[in-house]
Order: C-alpha cells, then sequence, then structure tokens
C-alpha cells in the first residue's frame, strides 16, 4: 500500500490471516514522490514537470522489473524495497508464514532489461505534501518568457496562499475546540499522535471537511487536499481527547463546520479559491 500514514491501515491484521501486506510508510510518516522535478522528471528528453511515481511504489515495481520472480523471496524483495525506500520507514503487517515462497507465485513478470538504480542525493524524492509546492516553484524556476514567469510565479503565490488558509483552517478549528479548556491544548491538539480509536468520530469529521470546507484546486477531493490531509491526525486528536475538551462529537462536527464556512466565505471574497 503506497500512501502517506499507509502503517496505521493494517495493525489489526492477525499472523494466521492469510494476508501479508507491506505499507509505504509507518503510522506517523509522510511517504515519498520520486522522479521529481528538477532533475529527475525526464523521459526521452523532456521535463515533464511533475514526479514520474512514489519511492515506495517505483521501488517495488522496478524490483519486479528485474524478473528474478522464480528465486527471488517474498522477504527478500520487502528487504531490497525497504533499503532502497530511504525516506520513511517501510512497515510490513500480519500473516508472514509464506514470505519464503519466490514472487512469481504471486508476481508474473516478462524479463525485461532493467537495471534498478540506488538513490542519491540527485534522486529526486519529494515529500507527497509538498509535491504541489515543489512542481509551482521548478514552473517558475524554468520558465523562459517574462510572461511565463509571471504565470508561474502567480500560481506559485497561489499554491503558498492555499498551504497558508488550510494551516490557518486547522488552527481555527483547534482553538475553537480549546476554548476555556487550558494551557497546552492547542500545541497538544496539533501535534499529538493520538491512536485512532473512535472511528464513527474521525469518519464524521472527515467527511463533515469534505463537504463544508473550500476546494483549494479542481482536482481536490472537497475541502481535503494532498498537503491539509496531515492533519487528519488532528481530527483523531480531538476524537479521542472528547473528555479532556468537553466536547461530543455533535459539538466538535458543529465547530469543523462552522471553522470551514468561515473559510469558504473569505477564499470566496479573495477569488483564490481554486489552484489552477
Amino acid at each position: 500500500m503506497e500512501a502517506c500514514e499507509s502503517g496505521s491501515m493494517f495493525p489489526d491484521l492477525k499472523e494466521n490471516s492469510k494476508i501479508f501486506a507491506v505499507t509505504a510508510s509507518n503510522a506517523k510518516e509522510s511517504s515519498w514522490g520520486y522522479y521529481c522535478p528538477s532533475k529527475n522528471d525526464t523521459v526521452k528528453g523532456k521535463h515533464l514537470g511533475t514526479c514520474l511515481g512514489d519511492l515506495f511504489s517505483i521501488s517495488w515495481m522496478e524490483d519486479s522489473d528485474l524478473a528474478h520472480v522464480s528465486v527471488e523471496t517474498i522477504a527478500e524483495q520487502v528487504k531490497r524495497v525497504t533499503q532502497r525506500t530511504f525516506k520513511s520507514h517501510v512497515s510490513t503487517f500480519g500473516d508472514t508464514s509464506f514470505e519464503d515462497d519466490p514472487i512469481g507465485t504471486f508476481e508474473l513478470a516478462q524479463s525485461v532489461n532493467v537495471v534498478s538504480p540506488l538513490p542519491d542525493s540527485t534522486a529526486g524524492a519529494v515529500d507527497i505534501r509538498d509535491i504541489d509546492l515543489q512542481l509551482a516553484y521548478n514552473a517558475w524556476e524554468r520558465a523562459e518568457t517574462e510572461q511565463q514567469k509571471q504565470m508561474a510565479w502567480d500560481r506559485l503565490q497561489l499554491v503558498v496562499a492555499a498551504r497558508a488558509a488550510d494551516e490557518q483552517l486547522f488552527h481555527e478549528i483547534v482553538n475553537r475546540s480549546c476554548d476555556n479548556v487550558g494551557y497546552g491544548c492547542g500545541y497538544s491538539m496539533m501535534n499529538s499522535k493520538h491512536t485512532i480509536k473512535d472511528f464513527e468520530c474521525h469518519r464524521e469529521l472527515a467527511a463533515t471537511l469534505h463537504e463544508s470546507c473550500p476546494r483549494r484546486a479542481h482536482h481536490d477531493a472537497g475541502g481535503w487536499n494532498a498537503f491539509n490531509m496531515k492533519f487528519s491526525q488532528t481530527l483523531v486528536n480531538l476524537c479521542e481527547t472528547q473528555t479532556r475538551l468537553q466536547k461530543e462529537l455533535v459539538d466538535l462536527e458543529g465547530i469543523v463546520r462552522a471553522a470551514c464556512n468561515d473559510a469558504s466565505k473569505k477564499a470566496a471574497n479573495t477569488g483564490a479559491v481554486f489552484v489552477v
């Protein structure tokens, strides 16, 4: 599974489940884009201006492309992929009883002439949360004409403003939730790493944010985007400390909805709803 905090998905897999899960990261860190600008986004001599894959995924696929499927075991492949995924902690869960089986039992590959390069300082790995920012900056850096430079600069400023607006939004949610709670509440809600237990609460708050918060770009899923999804942990923290906050789910839902509505109005008034 390739995703930020993907290690949070499988902690309860049983050792006899017949399911073996491998994740790009542990439960508390980002995953990373790979083959990114400015030096490693080139295909057939052309800069594509985007990350071409994710570090964990391409490590897995390029290892499979070597086509040693009849002799390389699952455990060996996981080890190789883990060594190459140098920006996050690959994690495993569940049933390891068949990890000594060859990967060809589960993967089918044709022999191709591929060399899997080791990462280096120019490999272009970028935190998933920062890819939009990095791409906007690289577009500005590469722009050749004054008009292109200005357009790229305007877009970069929109990306920066959208990130700042999301930071402000979640700080506002926390401030309203921590009202009259006491010193240190806000810092705790923004920085703690509570384990999710109240799934219903988190699901409802995530859905409220999706429905009520402003989309920062046309391709965003409602109020969520690649940058602000890191604040999903903030919602977990709120849900797991309802007693301290003296708030029930309905109260937290109201706080999130109100903060989102205020943020949507502000975005509409400034004309900065979308980053194109």
